[in-house]
């Protein structure tokens, strides 16, 4: 029978429940340590020892917080260590007045740990975090004399999910990484010391472990003598000024991406249990997730649960042959491209050409070792997995085509039928598009979509889905979220769509979106779901643009 989790995958749910709620516990003490030590140095940023402590302690803070729930205490955190960090490196660009932004702060701070961001939720389900990924914020060390250019480069690459420390030169930078390993280094190479002063530093760096950071140079110059040093001094990349801040974001992405890809999910069916946990053990061990399905009946079901992108089938099963069985999988359209690969002690050529006409991708006989097995099923899913990208994906965006987002919403409505679950369903669209691509023309329209679609996908879960569901509109679907939550997520998207800075030539603009969203179960199939955000989303725009308006 399939199985929904693993012994081991509930025994880590049960101890991260508890880490959880030991985290809540010692929140409030671990604050007031901070504040304490903070209101002992008198509101000055002269000791570096005192200092140093204090990041270490925001730091801590900054990296829990989300992790157990309390998404606004890794945020504020964040900001303290921020400026810790700044007062104690010379080189770096210092803020105005930090100590009274210090005391609001650490007010900010206190007042995050009273509640948590969301509920302790059982089942091991990644809090939303600052950066809505899950994950720690990847770091970025920007390293520009241009103040103000280097400020709105920052603050550009914020939204997209970044922490970014500023600055204003490149000496002293070995003692900044030293202390605190950025995931990549942006830097200038053209400073008041002169027209290579960046790769001069660069080079001259000897810590050996600085060289496993990415590092991209930018610059207004843009001969082949610079680009040469670049490359000589390390660099991944380099962009000639002013960059396409798209661009330089997937670049950015693409050098500090630290996710694995997604585990394959390979669906056995096999009637022998002990068989099947055989071959299970030898697909897990190679990092593949496996469920098993013993019952033919069962098939529909499991296939609709687990989203399986390859099947491994006995070729005989008991009351159903594996033939039939794949016919009835064929009927479907949704699983026509799904392999599947039969296993049989069946020999003859005549029997397995026969299993290969019927919607067979594939034969293996048994008995068949562990490693070939292996082998065979990791070949196959991967070609797999990259020819359905082609399918379902938009092209110029990434994100599931039309057809796709809307099947994958009929599955999270059938998914959340049966667990009885709930999920929010958002229309976005952006303001003015046709505006946009009359006043700047239609690669810089292409450039906003492209722009747009970076933001959700580096904003939100791994779990939301992401689809483009027209020319300028996106559809997101968020599994285990109520309304006011969707509200929240959809909002701060918004926000920071509306601050980066979009391009064209010499101009700089701004554009806008607005949302519509809808929950299930308050509407209860796809249809009405999509209805109701639709209706929303005609709302937000009658009602001035820019906003995110809740189905009632």
């Amino acid at each position: 029978m399939y199985s929904a989790m693993s012994q081991s995958e509930t025994v880590l749910s049960e101890q991260l429940h508890t880490l959880k709620l030991r985290f809540a516990e010692q929140l409030e003490a671990k604050i007031q340590v901070l504040a304490g030590r903070w209101s002992a140095l008198g509101g000055t940023l002269e000791d570096s020892d005192a200092l140093h402590d204090l990041e270490l302690l925001a730091h801590n803070l900054a990296g829990a917080g989300a992790t157990f729930g309390y998404a606004s205490v890794s945020e504020t955190a964040r900001a303290l260590e921020n400026i810790f960090s700044r007062a104690l490196d010379p080189a770096s660009s210092q803020e105005i007045n930090p100590s009274a932004r210090i005391g609001h702060l650490i007010e900010r701070l206190i007042r995050a740990a009273s509640t948590p961001s969301e509920p302790v939720a059982m089942g091991g389900k990644l809090a939303r975090g600052k950066s809505e990924t899950g994950r720690d914020q990847r770091l970025i060390f920007l390293v520009d004399d241009d103040r103000e250019q280097a400020s709105l480069l920052a603050e550009g690459i914020r939204h997209f999910g970044y922490e970014v420390r500023v600055f204003a030169s490149p000496r002293g930078i070995e003692t900044a990484l030293a202390r605190s390993r950025p995931d990549l280094v942006l830097m200038d190479i053209i400073f008041p010391e002169g027209p290579s002063y960046g790769l001069e530093c660069v080079t001259a760096i000897s810590d050996p472990q600085v060289w496993g950071i990415p590092l991209i140079f930018m610059s207004s110059r843009d001969d082949f003598e610079a680009r040469l040093a670049a490359v000589r001094a390390g660099a991944s990349d380099y962009f000639q000024k002013p960059a396409d801040p798209i661009k330089l974001i997937e670049r950015i992405d693409q050098l500090t991406a630290v996710n694995q890809p997604e585990p394959y999910r390979i669906l056995v069916v096999e009637d022998d249990e002990t068989l099947a946990e055989a071959y299970a053990l030898a697909l897990r061990g190679s990092g593949m997730t496996v469920e098993i399905v013993s019952e033919p009946r069962e098939i529909t079901r499991c296939l609709d649960e687990f989203d399986a992108e390859l099947i491994l089938m006995d070729l005989y099963l008991p009351r159903c042959s594996g033939l039939d069985l794949a016919k009835v999988i064929r009927q479907q359209e949704a699983y026509t491209s799904v392999p599947i690969v039969f296993l049989s002690t069946e020999g003859r050529l005549d029997r397995q050409m026969l299993a290969m006409s019927l919607g067979g991708d594939d034969f293996l006989t048994k008995p068949i070792r562990p490693d070939y097995l292996v082998a065979s099923v990791f070949s196959r899913v991967q070609r797999a997995r990259v020819l359905r990208s082609f399918m379902v994906k938009d092209s110029m965006t990434g994100a599931l085509n039309h057809a796709n987002i809307l099947e994958s919403l009929r599955s999270e409505v059938a998914r959340a039928s049966r667990s009885g679950g709930r999920f929010a369903f958002a229309l976005i669209d952006i303001d003015l598009f046709k505006t946009v691509n009359d006043t700047y023309g239609h690669p810089t329209g292409d450039r906003v979509i492209k722009s747009l679609a970076r933001l959700l996908q580096q904003r939100l879960r791994r779990t939301d889905v992401i689809g483009r569901y027209g020319g300028e509109e996106f559809a997101l679907i968020l599994p285990d979220t109520e309304a006011t939550q969707a509200h929240e997520v959809v909002d701060a998207l918004r926000g920071c769509f509306e601050a980066i800075r979009q391009s064209a030539g010499s101009q700089e603009f701004a554009v806008t979106f607005s949302a519509g969203v809808a929950t299930y179960p308050q509407f209860e199939n796809a249809g009405s779901i999509t209805e109701a955000a639709d209706k929303a989303l005609y709302l937000a725009k009658n009602r001035g643009r820019n906003q995110v308006v809740l189905a009632g």
